[in-house]
């Protein structure tokens, strides 16, 4: 018994979805369940029972189900949500299996007027506009340039509506239309930027709160919208001109730097002289490891070196846990030292970054000997075992490294027998290493 009363709120449930009472001022003579039949009642619900009827048998019976759809839609079109719902499906069904081109065009005309007539007589714009979406540009676009202007307005309004909830895929066609548009005069420079800003905003925002696949799509999806800008919107000049001076003027504003820099990013507009004022903006209000080495490159390529490791420095520092990100910075960090000649600096910069990250020990290791092998100028002694004991250190260094033809470099440069003989030495004495390097190793000869 108690099966059958949860069966019977079932059914009263699925009754009250699917004749929810239009609101329309036509929608009149309705029933008690919520169908309003007009003044054609008697004929309506024949119309009803034979498209209800083949519907109900399934997708094989949905042919015959068509021309009474056809007929309650046009003649009755408040009559219940329900027509709506399912013929959608019909529609979409009978066009992706239409046996010619002009079957085709006419179920997509019928299944895009059906979605503007749920609109009329059932509201929901919001929903059934994003549904609409999803099939007028695969329908339209390809039909020629009168529909241009409709559709464009058609994905205007779906944003406008939706905003942040508008699919990937309305999102890529609204900027489709955008471009398009624009290609034709018929928008400027500036609307369309104002799309491409908004577009990519949602993206970032959806992109944030995703993962996994889901994180994948929309970063295609962003990539697709980027990649629709028009050549001579990213000419470097161009972009500075219209937001570079402002952005000068404006140093601390975060909104339009962030728009700077993803512009001269695109553009790969990376001289640009308002590169480092938008990249430094961007960072003030959204620090980032990845963002630091970025600014850090800059101030190499220009040759500040001390302030490209204090960026480095604020990257290891945001790096946090990021043991792999942290590394590569010790070791850029390792790299300006050698540059600068701050050669001890130098070696305990790799020497902490293998430490950090093992993936490291091989190219750190071998920036440790090159500083040797490099320091005979440095290191000279007028003591040929002491002058030479930097080469076993290298070696060790080399070693360590796994970096056998470096190696071989460096025990080319070890001390001859007869100089250690001279000294009063045997191999495999232990020697201290002099100069900067310091520390001790075993004696060994040149081959």
């Amino acid at each position: 018994m108690k099966g059958l009363f949860q069966l019977a709120a079932l059914i009263l449930c699925v009754q009250i979805v699917y004749a929810q009472k239009s609101t329309h001022p036509d929608a009149t003579n309705c029933d008690e369940k919520g169908y309003c039949w007009g003044d054609k009642r008697e004929e309506g619900k024949v119309k009803f029972a034979v498209y209800s009827d083949n519907y109900n048998f399934g997708d094989y019976a949905w042919k015959d189900a068509e021309p009474a759809l056809d007929w309650l839609i046009t003649n009755i079109p408040y009559l219940t949500k329900s027509i709506y719902i399912n013929g959608y499906k019909i529609y979409d069904f009978l066009e992706k299996n239409a046996e010619s081109e002009e079957k085709k065009i006419e179920y997509q005309d019928k299944l895009l007027s059906l979605l503007d007539k749920r609109i009329t007589y059932f509201g929901e714009e919001k929903k059934v506009s994003h549904r609409k979406g999803v099939k007028a540009y695969p329908y339209l676009i390809k039909r020629g340039k009168e529909n241009y202007d409709s559709l464009f307005e058609l994905y205007k309004k779906i944003f406008e509506l939706n905003g942040k909830n508008t699919s990937r895929g309305n999102i890529t066609y609204l900027m489709a239309m955008v471009k398009t548009q624009y290609s034709r005069k018929k928008i400027d420079e500036d609307i369309f930027l104002g799309y491409l800003d908004k577009a990519g905003s949602i993206i970032e925002q959806k992109m944030a709160e995703a993962d996994g696949k889901e994180k994948a799509k929309l970063a295609t999806t962003l990539e697709q919208v980027e990649g629709m800008i028009p050549i001579e919107l990213l000419q470097c000049n161009m972009i500075e001109e219209r937001m570079g001076k402002k952005l000068l003027e404006e140093p601390e504003n975060y909104d339009l730097a962030k728009k700077v820099l993803k512009y001269l990013v695109i553009g790969k507009c990376y001289d640009s002289p308002i590169f480092l004022t938008a990249a430094e903006a961007v960072f003030e209000k959204e620090p980032t490891a990845s963002m630091a080495s970025i600014i850090a490159k800059k101030y190499i390529a220009s040759k500040d070196y001390d302030i490209a490791l204090e960026w480095y420095d604020k990257g290891i520092d945001i790096a946090g846990e990021d043991n792999e990100k942290k590394g590569e910075f010790y070791f850029e960090k390792a790299q300006i030292y050698s540059m600068k000649g701050r050669l001890s600096d130098a070696r305990s910069a790799a020497i902490k970054s293998a430490e950090v990250n093992k993936e490291n020990t091989s190219k750190a290791y071998i920036l440790v000997g090159d500083l040797y092998m490099s320091s005979g100028n440095v290191c000279s002694d007028a003591n040929p075992l002491k002058y030479r004991a930097i080469y076993l250190a290298a070696y060790d260094a080399y070693a360590r490294a796994g970096a056998s033809s470096k190696m071989n470099n460096a025990k080319a440069q070890f001390p001859s027998m007869e100089e250690i003989f001279t000294a009063g030495k045997q191999i495999g004495d232990p020697i201290e290493v002099g100069c900067w390097i310091g520390g001790k190793t075993e004696l060994r000869k040149r081959p």
